[in-house]
């Protein structure tokens, strides 16, 4: 199973998804939403909201991307490595 979220969705929202569903969960893909500073939600993508929003959760569960050729390349990664 797989997530696939914005970078401006409630923290908590995507912890509880995963948490609920440990060991189905195989990725979570946020998409950075790229044009959020002109309304004043920059603070959305900072790394640190993210490391903060996936303690406990494997750093290899979770990747942030920005263009669809770095989504299928995610996604072909993870699925070579859990076949």
């Amino acid at each position: 199973m797989s997530y696939l979220f914005q970078s401006t969705t409630h923290t908590a929202n995507l912890r509880c998804r995963y948490r609920n569903h440990v060991g189905w969960v195989r990725l979570i893909l946020i998409r950075k939403v790229t044009d959020i500073a002109a309304v004043g939600l920059q603070e959305k993508n900072d790394p640190e909201r993210f490391e903060t929003a996936f303690k406990g959760i494997p750093s290899d569960a979770w990747y942030i991307f920005e263009t669809a050729e770095e989504c299928y390349q995610i996604i072909k990664d993870v699925v070579a490595r859990n076949p």
